[in-house]
């Protein structure tokens, strides 16, 4: 409801520009009126989502860890083939991201509708600019589709070497509990290694995640090379669409074929639609990040 509601303001900006347009000042207030109840509504909606969210999110924080915990009691063998960092994590922090991923697919659904709607406006208002308006937005989102997953690859990536260093600092940490008792003392960092009061050499631990790090770097920076791509080169593409819809749209009110609220109204349409196909391409992003999350959480439940 609050995402239909988003949809309701630009329509008092527009019945506010015809009353200036027509020199009605008192026509106004009623639009005033109407814009200010549109975000009440939306406010109020808002409210009642994120009520929602925090009583979703309790139920599968603590769900998922009871089935969790029932699953390596009732199956221990599991961590034969799942090292113990891993299973740490999981229980300690995936879990937390899956109420997540239920709700960016929920707004990327809803912000998908949000895009039809705006769209069938926009071929109601005029045709030819609604195809001009589906066409720039269309190639928009495949580009901002293809980039995102080369960001979900590098971070699923990046994610898999983060298991291999988080395991490999368990077990050096568990080796070191039974060699030394409840205390565990690092002392210094020589070369490559860890040395323990002079004593302590390079062992398995430490090579595996001197060997994990460069992959990890690797994997990251082309993440954040698509991340910046994302940023800087793609969301300038937009743009350049709005200014070729303005000139059209300048055109007509010239011609007289449509009035100043109608450009207003179509304008504004127009940014909400590059706004939707962000959060859209935000949240499918999220989703193959959280993604990951979920198929380590499924690995643990599997008996």
């Amino acid at each position: 409801m609050y995402n239909l509601a988003g949809l309701l303001p630009p329509v008092a900006t527009a019945g506010i520009i015809r009353m200036i347009t027509e020199n009605n000042y008192s026509g106004i207030w009623i639009y005033v009126g109407m814009y200010v109840g549109f975000y009440v509504l939306y406010f109020g909606f808002l409210r009642i989502n994120n009520y929602a969210y925090t009583k979703i999110a309790e139920f599968y924080h603590i769900t998922l860890q009871e089935r969790l915990f029932k699953s390596i009691e009732q199956h221990p063998e599991i961590l034969k083939k799942i090292p113990q960092g891993r299973a740490l994590d999981t229980f300690a922090d995936d879990v937390r991201w899956v109420v997540d991923a239920v709700n960016v697919t929920t707004e990327a659904v809803l912000q998908f509708a949000r895009l039809v709607i705006i769209f069938v406006i926009f071929l109601t208002q005029d045709f030819v600019v609604g195809i001009i308006a589906v066409f720039v937005d269309a190639i928009y989102l495949l580009i901002l589709n293809k980039n995102a997953k080369d960001e979900a690859k590098h971070y699923a990536n990046a994610r898999r070497v983060e298991d291999k260093v988080i395991s490999a600092f368990t077990e050096m940490v568990n080796t070191k509990e039974v060699e030394c008792g409840e205390q565990t003392e690092f002392r210094s960092v020589v070369g490559d290694g860890l040395e323990l009061e002079g004593n302590y050499y390079v062992d398995e631990q430490w090579a595996a995640m001197e060997r994990s790090f460069p992959t990890w770097r690797r994997e990251y920076r082309k993440r954040r090379h698509a991340i910046m791509r994302r940023n800087t080169v793609w969301a300038a593409l937009p743009y350049l669409g709005k200014i070729l819809l303005y000139i059209l749209l300048a055109k007509m009110v010239i011609n007289g074929t449509i009035g100043l609220d109608i450009l207003v109204l179509l304008i504004g349409y127009f940014e909400m639609a590059i706004t939707c196909m962000n959060e859209i391409t935000d949240h499918l992003l999220s989703l193959s990040n959280y993604g990951v999350r979920i198929d380590r959480i499924k690995q643990l439940l599997k008996p």
